[in-house]
């Protein structure tokens, strides 16, 4: 489901102490990619941890 319906302690998790520990990923086709970006990007994560979310923790995990 999409990202405005995660749970308030997800959201914190992901902008505290578990920013290191998730990846993003759209559902798709349930759920397109653009919407499950504009989604997160109303959740109101900090710069950091959106970034990591994002991307950096992908590029880490795959050593890209």
């Amino acid at each position: 489901y999409g990202p405005r319906h995660w749970k308030s302690e997800f959201v914190q998790f992901i902008n505290t102490w578990g920013q290191d520990k998730v990846i993003f990923g759209s559902d798709y086709p349930v759920l397109e990619p653009e919407r499950a970006v504009e989604e997160i990007g109303e959740l109101g994560l900090r710069p950091e941890p959106l970034r990591k979310l994002l991307r950096e923790n992908a590029k880490r995990v795959y050593g890209l």
